[in-house]
C-alpha cells in the first residue's frame, strides 16, 4: 500500500536554479485534475524548518510516486504562518492556456487549434488522438485560450460522437481521446472502494426538445428548426435547448445539428462519487471498471466500464486515497 515513504518531491527554485529535495520535510501530497475545469492543481504540506531558505513562486515542481512521476507543474500559491507548517499550491502547464487574446479561426480542425495557441505559447505538446472534423468559423474576442479549444471539442464532439480532451502528461501538453484511455481497474464491492455518492438528475443538460434558429437576411425572416422527443416529455416536460444559428449554414447542416444534439442531451446525467483506495494510474479521463451490487435497481450495470470526469489522490503518511467523480452513461 502507497504512502509517504514511496513520495520524492524536486524542486528547481526559479530564482537561484538550485535543485532542492524537499522528500523528508514532506507531511502530505494531494493532486487532482478535472476533465474540463482546468488546470492540474496540486498541494504540498511540509516543515519550513527542514529548509535554508525558501523557493519562490515560478519554480518547477516534479514529484514522483515509487519513481514514477505523478506530477509536474510550477508554484503559483505560497502560504506560511507562525507554525512550523507551509502550504504550496501548484498547477500544470493547462495554466497557461489561462492566458488571453482575441483570434479569428476559418474551419480549422480542433487539432490545429490546439496546436496553433500552444505553439504561440511556446508550450510543449501533442496530439495523441485528434480529428478531421473542420468546426465553424469562429471569432474570439477577449477569451482564454483554454475555452477557444474546449469550444472546438465541443462542436467535434457533437458533430462525431468523439470524446477528445486536454491534459498535461508529465511535461507535454496532449489531446487524447478518453476512449483510449481505459485501465484493467475494478473499483467496487470489495475492490478498493470504501464509500459511494450516486446522483441521477434531469436537471441540468437534460433536454428533450432543440430548438434552433436562423436569421435570413434576404426575406427578414426567422427560420426555425426543431428536434424532440415526445416520450421523454410525456415523463419530464418539455426541457429546450435553444442556439442561433450561423447565417451561412445550410438547411442540411442545422437540421444534423438539431438531431445530434437531441441523440447527445436527451437523456438523464447520473454520476456516481466513490472514495477508494489510490492507484496512481488513475487520472481524469481514465476509464475504470465498476462493480456496485447496490446500484443495480438504478439501472447501473454491475461490472460496466466508467470514465473519470474529476480525480483527487490524496497521501499522507499512513494512507494513499482517491476521491473519484465517475461518469456513468
Amino acid at each position: 500500500m502507497t504512502n509517504m515513504s514511496d513520495v520524492k518531491c524536486m524542486v528547481a527554485d526559479s530564482e537561484s536554479q538550485r535543485q532542492i529535495d524537499i522528500t523528508p520535510i514532506l507531511r502530505s501530497v494531494k493532486w487532482e485534475e478535472t476533465l474540463l475545469d482546468q488546470p492540474g492543481k496540486c498541494t504540498l504540506e511540509y516543515l519550513e524548518s527542514g529548509l535554508d531558505k525558501p523557493f519562490m513562486e515560478g519554480s518547477n515542481v516534479v514529484v514522483s510516486v515509487k519513481d514514477e512521476t505523478v506530477f509536474d507543474g510550477y508554484v503559483f500559491k505560497r502560504k506560511r504562518t507562525e507554525k512550523e507548517a507551509c502550504t504550496i499550491t501548484l498547477f500544470d502547464r493547462l495554466r497557461y492556456l489561462n492566458n488571453k487574446d482575441t483570434k479569428v479561426f476559418n474551419n480549422a480542425t480542433a487539432p490545429e487549434i490546439f496546436s496553433q495557441l500552444c505553439s504561440q505559447q511556446e508550450l510543449p505538446f501533442r496530439v495523441v488522438d485528434g480529428s478531421d472534423y473542420k468546426t465553424a468559423p469562429c471569432v474570439h474576442d477577449n477569451k482564454s485560450l483554454y475555452s477557444m479549444i474546449i469550444q472546438a471539442l465541443d462542436e467535434t464532439m457533437v458533430a462525431t460522437g468523439k470524446y477528445l480532451m486536454l491534459r498535461d502528461n508529465r511535461g507535454t501538453l496532449e489531446m487524447v481521446d478518453v476512449a483510449n484511455l481505459t485501465t484493467d481497474l475494478l473499483i467496487g464491492d470489495g475492490s478498493l472502494l470504501t464509500g459511494f455518492d450516486y446522483t441521477s438528475s434531469i436537471d441540468a443538460d437534460t433536454y428533450n426538445y432543440v430548438k434552433l434558429i436562423q436569421e435570413n437576411k434576404d426575406t427578414k425572416k426567422r427560420e426555425v428548426y426543431v428536434a424532440m422527443d415526445s416520450s421523454t416529455i410525456a415523463k419530464w416536460g418539455r426541457l429546450q435547448y435553444f442556439e442561433k444559428m450561423d447565417e451561412k449554414a445550410n438547411e442540411a447542416q442545422i437540421v444534423a445539428r438539431a438531431n445530434q444534439l437531441l441523440k447527445l442531451y436527451n437523456r438523464k446525467t447520473r454520476s456516481l462519487a466513490v472514495t477508494c483506495l489510490g492507484d496512481t494510474r488513475v487520472r481524469a479521463g481514465s476509464g475504470v471498471g465498476l462493480a456496485i451490487d447496490k446500484l443495480q435497481d438504478e439501472g447501473v450495470p454491475y461490472m460496466q466500464m466508467v470514465f473519470c470526469s474529476k480525480v483527487s489522490h490524496t497521501i499522507s503518511k499512513e494512507l494513499h486515497k482517491m476521491d473519484l467523480t465517475l461518469e456513468v452513461v
